[in-house]
């Protein structure tokens, strides 16, 4: 198992390692080396339960611009902690899960196919001006998302 991603650039970069860090300090809170399917499984299912935390929905408004308190996925970049937004994950040669976070919606597609987990607000707001979505949409969608992941995983782990 892999991840992948571009950092903004035309070249793809591979790693063995994922993490979920704070963002303002880089302190790493959840750590997964890939090579180990069941520990990228258990990582993923404590995000899923780390994101509906009460520390995490405190930063609901903060900013990332303003160095406030965040957290995000990272990875190990020439022995540095590199934030990352969006990765490929490759579980297996038939299975592969793209993760992309936008407008407070996480995208998932598996295998070309998009899993509908969220819609983007705006899209939302355009049918329907008047609407109003639930204050911790965000982390509920994330926690649906990487819940996901760890069961796509797990699916091939016990296969």
């Amino acid at each position: 198992m892999k991840i992948t991603t571009t950092f903004w650039s035309d070249e793809v970069h591979e790693f063995s390692k994922l993490l979920y860090i704070k963002g303002n300090t880089k302190e790493i809170m959840f750590k997964a080396d890939l090579n180990d399917k069941f520990a990228t499984f258990i990582f993923f299912k404590q995000i899923a339960k780390f994101v509906k935390s009460s520390t995490v929905r405190k930063t609901i408004y903060n900013s990332c611009w303003e160095k406030q308190e965040y957290y995000q996925f990272a990875t190990i970049k020439d022995g540095e902690i590199c934030p990352i937004k969006w990765y490929d994950l490759i579980i297996d040669e038939k299975t592969k899960v793209s993760h992309d976070i936008a407008f407070e919606t996480t995208l998932i597609e598996i295998n070309e196919v998009e899993i509908p987990l969220g819609l983007f607000p705006n899209w939302a707001y355009n049918r329907n001006p008047h609407i109003k979505f639930p204050k911790y949409r965000e982390f509920n969608m994330k926690a649906r998302a990487y819940k996901f992941i760890a069961n796509q995983i797990k699916n091939k782990l016990f296969k």
